[in-house]
């Protein structure tokens, strides 16, 4: 109701874009932003849920400078869903 607030210029601020982004994350298992709160930092986030098919407890979360995160996306990703899993 009270909008999306704009912290960079790639912040998400239309709810439908949001939406849409929230959809994207759920299929694919993580959630990863570029600039989206800080300039030049990637973030990636993997949900973390008590046993097979069990409760949502919570989110394992790393940021990172852009440039190295990039390079390493696939092997962070990788150790980061194992964490949570």
């Amino acid at each position: 109701r009270s909008g999306l607030k704009k912290f960079t210029e790639k912040t998400i601020t239309d709810p439908e874009a949001f939406r849409a982004e929230l959809r994207k994350t759920r299929e694919r298992g993580y959630g990863a932003s570029e600039s989206e709160t800080v300039a030049d930092v990637i973030g990636i986030a993997a949900p973390v849920f008590q046993g097979p098919g069990g409760k949502f407890l919570g989110v394992l979360a790393i940021p990172g400078p852009a440039f190295r995160m990039r390079r390493n996306f696939k092997s962070i990703l990788k150790e980061l869903r194992a964490a949570a899993n």
